[in-house]
């Protein structure tokens, strides 16, 4: 199963702190997946799926070191494929707030649905993906740049992933 790869293209988070969350969930979690920060505990805040709004989401972004898990919960590094990087339930990790005006890159792997002729990636209650939808919805919603592609080096081949540039134009 290939996840979602994510690049900060152009993020306030990088330059802001106040932007930025050390997390934990319940749920296996991809880089670009959405959520509210409900709770912290000792500095680590806990994730969960947005419930009735759409508004003041968080945004996994957590580095990728590729790894698998064995059946006894041990963790080897693996690869250099993004493709292959999740969050485990209970592990911690690193989320952003999407603010108006930042830019961001995600592969399809992002999304509930295929992007057909749709411009806007909303996020909806209930779920962790962004969802193609034809106009701005209310809450976090990003709109398509440019569908573009991301390099992931196979080996001695060089494989494009197809990928949506999206800027952030509602929260």
């Amino acid at each position: 199963m290939a996840h979602a790869v994510l690049i900060l293209n152009s993020v306030q988070a990088h330059d802001v702190n106040a932007l930025l969350r050390e997390c934990v969930s319940g749920s296996t979690l991809d880089n670009g997946n959405v959520f509210a920060l409900n709770t912290s505990a000792s500095g680590v805040w806990t994730a969960t799926v947005a419930t009735g709004s759409a508004t003041d989401l968080w945004m996994c972004a957590t580095p990728e070191i590729p790894f698998v898990m064995d059946s006894s919960g041990e963790i080897y590094r693996v690869g250099t494929d993004p493709r292959e990087f999740y969050v485990p339930a209970g592990r911690t990790f690193t989320a952003f707030k999407p603010k108006v005006g930042d830019i961001i890159t995600l592969t399809a792997d992002a999304f509930s649905n295929a992007i057909g002729g749709n411009t806007f990636a909303n996020a909806s209650a209930g779920s962790w993906l962004l969802t193609w939808g034809a106009s701005q919805g209310a809450g976090l919603s990003l709109k398509l740049v440019e569908t573009t592609f991301i390099s992931i080096g196979r080996g001695i081949e060089n494989a494009r992933v197809t990928a949506y540039k999206l800027m952030v134009v509602g929260e």
